[in-house]
């Protein structure tokens, strides 16, 4: 996703002048609701199928950053054959919480059409999947190794992004998704975050399969429309250049703008200009906006 380089400032403005409660709970419930409505809106088919795909009940990572303006985000994901077709990571804007920002990601398959929201149409072309072969330990019998031996071969990868300074993005220890297939040869299957702050920018999807080639193997997509740059053990393996226009025919498209949904009971009030007196040369360019953080338990208990 793209960044505002002035955000910092805009948010600790908004915190220290309207005095705005962070964590609270209905509003977080509010927010869920809203953006679950949405996700389960959104429908994917998949050619030749009259059926369409929801995305799963419950989000695979949910998310806030203040420093980049995300007042909150949530991960949703596709599958086909209980193995993963397409992610969708819906966020909005704190001071433009009316706009929100669909990110939608074909990890494998295709054609498929994308439809649900006014405004916009995702139907990218096939994507045939380019798999990494790893070498590594064994592919083990039990579970609870298979995960150990899956975050060790992730924590070999290093993701940045050149255009940002080379920042270097982070590695969530868990896989926000374990799956498997064995009658397909998918022994295990897990997808891993590289985040900005909070923001997923890269999943890297791990596999062990059995087979002709057993072993592991390794798979990227990305949620950002940033230059990206993937490597192993310090050598390149995988890059993504950066999004000059949105194509609703590629295997990465965004779309921002106004998104509304029927008020809520519970939904959090607008906020008017009033309320923010001290700071009105600001408030200015915004119509109204909220602010929302969710404190979290860590993801890995090492």
């Amino acid at each position: 996703m793209f960044r505002s380089p002035n955000s910092t400032t805009i948010m600790v403005l908004n915190i220290v002048c309207c005095s705005i409660v962070v964590g609270d709970e209905p509003q977080q419930d509010a927010s869920l609701r809203e953006m679950t409505a949405r996700a389960s809106s959104v429908h994917l088919r998949t050619a030749g199928e009259s059926d369409a795909l929801h995305v799963n009940a419950t989000p695979l990572f949910r998310y806030n950053d203040a420093t980049f303006e995300t007042s909150d985000g949530a991960l949703w994901l596709w599958e086909s054959d209980s193995r993963p077709l397409a992610l969708l990571c819906l966020f909005h804007k704190t001071y433009r919480a009316e706009e929100w920002n669909y990110e939608l990601t074909l990890l494998d398959g295709g054609p498929i059409n994308v439809t649900g929201r006014a405004g916009w149409v995702w139907n990218p072309e096939r994507v045939s999947r380019e798999w990494l072969a790893l070498d590594g330990p064994e592919v083990h019998t039990r579970e609870a190794v298979r995960l150990r031996q899956l975050r060790a071969l992730a924590r070999e990868f290093a993701a940045t992004e050149p255009d940002e300074d080379n920042f270097q993005l982070r590695l969530l220890p868990q896989p926000v998704h374990r799956y498997s297939r064995p009658q397909d040869g998918i022994l295990d299957g897990a997808l891993f975050l590289f985040v900005y702050d909070t923001n997923p920018e890269v999943v890297l999807q791990l596999e062990a399969v059995s087979g002709d080639e057993p072993g592991w193997r390794a798979a990227f997509g990305r949620i950002t429309g940033n230059r990206l740059a993937v490597s192993r053990r310090g050598e390149p393996v995988w890059q993504a250049e950066p999004v000059r226009h949105w194509n609703p025919k590629a295997t990465y498209y965004s779309h921002y703008g106004p998104d509304p949904l029927q008020p809520m009971e519970s939904s959090p009030p607008k906020r008017s200009r009033h309320e923010c007196e001290e700071v009105d040369s600001m408030t200015d360019t915004f119509d109204n906006w909220i602010l929302f953080a969710e404190p979290r338990e860590p993801l890995d208990a090492d």
